[in-house]
């Protein structure tokens, strides 16, 4: 049967409804914002924070806390780069690992690998977060060996069927931990450092010397060599989804119902 005017102008402004929200969705993953749903939030201290050495093969994690099971959809990670000279081919390891508790006489760490992912340029967004003048560069092991002066928003997302899916409950919640490290596209390249948090949880964060495709040997304490001061990384952990995503759906049946009432 032939469309009438209506049927035609309906369908067209249903879809362009859908056409708009898919793009309002996409811009909605370029960044994480605060009231934004999360599973793990630990925001970056934009006043006494410093960027640790994450870039291969140095390697940072930070513990967080599950006490809803679910897949983890979405990584978001706050740094910089030392003299704020960025790597625009620079690709991520990110990895969850399980945790080994914290005893009388040592401090708790990653356990054993449970998932991992590597993320080159064109797998993650990134976007201008704040500017921090003259902030400090902190490489673990040698101290600070630099400045920067822009913290960058990191964005990944995983697609659900590859998700890692936490166990934890509210009965019986687990600790994993994050691991961050960037992988150069050249040897000598800019250095990437993964902000500190000014919001502190469980145990501090951990540092290791692990060239990427290695286990690292031993786990250190991440302290601020300086003051004395305990670190911890700045990170969002999220299993919801887009928002949009539903009501996105709900329009694109929508353009089937009103096809379809129009041709009754």
């Amino acid at each position: 049967m032939k469309k009438t005017s209506f049927e035609k102008k309906s369908r067209l402004a249903a879809l362009a409804m859908v056409v708009g929200l898919a793009a309002s969705v996409n811009l909605a993953k370029a960044d994480w914002q605060p009231g934004q749903p999360a599973k793990w939030v630990q925001m970056p201290d934009l006043i006494n924070g410093m960027n640790v050495l994450a870039t291969d093969p140095m390697l940072l994690a930070d513990d967080f806390l599950c006490t809803q099971t679910g897949p983890i959809t979405d990584i978001h990670v706050w740094g910089s780069w030392l003299g704020d000279q960025p790597d625009p081919a620079a690709r991520f390891k990110l990895s969850i690992h399980s945790d080994v508790p914290a005893t009388p006489t040592s401090h708790s760490y990653p356990g054993p690998e449970l998932w991992s992912g590597v993320f080159d340029a064109s797998q993650y967004l990134v976007n201008p977060w704040a500017t921090t003048p003259n902030e400090p560069f902190y490489d673990p092991a040698n101290g600070i060996i630099g400045f920067d002066n822009i913290v960058w928003q990191y964005n990944f997302y995983i697609d659900e069927p590859l998700a890692f899916v936490q166990q934890g409950t509210t009965a019986n919640p687990l600790v994993y931990w994050l691991d961050v490290q960037m992988l150069p596209a050249a040897v000598g390249g800019p250095l990437f450092g993964w902000k500190t948090s000014d919001q502190h949880w469980n145990d501090d964060a951990t540092w290791s010397e692990a060239p990427f495709g290695t286990e690292p040997a031993v786990w250190n304490e991440l302290i601020d060599q300086t003051t004395g001061t305990s670190l911890d990384m700045a990170f969002v952990i999220t299993t919801v989804p887009e928002p949009g995503a539903a009501v996105l759906l709900g329009l694109g049946a929508a353009v089937l119902l009103i096809t379809r009432r129009r041709r009754v």
